[in-house]
């Protein structure tokens, strides 16, 4: 009896040998993940992943680039985007008032690295939007991309008419009976011209927000050329790893 209540100790005293030198390990390996080449376990482990509220938004504008914008951050493996292009939850009251929640169900599943980028562009031009963003997160990093507010105009209308499968013979003359008043000035009540004149709208966001939660994008360059230098420089401002888009 004595000598089997012996070997229950030796085996439990093994255990628990066992037990410390594999917690030692496992410990010195968190504490040091530049120890190994290899990603900690739990990133690449879709069992840890959740659904991430967005941490950065771009707010616009209509007709700048947006959606070629987010295509390329997306490049990028520490960024995730909804599968849905523009949620407008903060511009729609249909969807606010569905609360958080509803947001949140909008959102992809993300590795715990990864931060979440949401674009609807209507929300620089919604007054609602810019107390509800700040409501939601006033820390909230915004990416703004304007263009020659001209050429914007131009492609937006453009953009409306074949959308709705109307004419576009005589497209200059549509396009001046839209922006231009009976005396041929400007017509400011246009959503067009409204859109792009960008002071009107920035003026609320910065009242709002403080101008180092904003990066602002040159549409016209990033469209004419390498994407790539304005894209390390988002990369900068959202703290990502800047390697990872030089490839491109």
């Amino acid at each position: 009896l004595k000598m089997e209540l012996s070997r229950k100790i030796i085996l439990v005293f093994f255990i628990l040998l066992s037990f410390y030198v594999f917690s030692r390990k496992l410990s010195r390996t968190n504490s040091n993940p530049k120890a190994t080449n290899e990603e900690p376990l739990f990133i690449n482990n879709p069992a840890y992943w959740e659904k991430k509220l967005p941490a950065v938004l771009i707010i616009g504008a209509k007709k700048c680039g947006t959606g070629a914008l987010i295509k390329f951050l997306t490049l990028h493996p520490d960024i995730a985007r909804p599968s849905t292009p523009e949620v407008h939850f903060f511009d729609k009251d249909r969807h606010y008032y569905l609360g958080v929640p509803w947001y949140l169900d909008q959102m992809p599943l993300v590795s715990p690295r990864q931060i979440v980028v949401e674009k609807s562009p209507k929300y620089f031009v919604s007054p609602p939007a810019v107390a509800r963003i700040h409501s939601f997160n006033s820390s909230i990093k915004l990416i703004l991309m304007v263009r020659d507010p001209v050429n914007r105009t131009i492609s937006d209308f453009y953009h409306d008419l074949v959308r709705n499968n109307r004419s576009i013979t005589n497209f200059s003359l549509q396009l001046q009976q839209e922006v231009l008043d009976s005396d041929s000035n400007v017509n400011t009540n246009s959503s067009y011209i409204s859109v792009s004149s960008y002071v009107l709208h920035l003026r609320r966001w910065l009242r709002t927000f403080q101008k180092l939660q904003f990066h602002f994008v040159d549409g016209d360059s990033f469209a004419k050329t390498n994407p790539s230098k304005e894209l390390r420089k988002i990369e900068q401002f959202l703290g990502l790893r800047q390697d990872e888009l030089k490839k491109l």
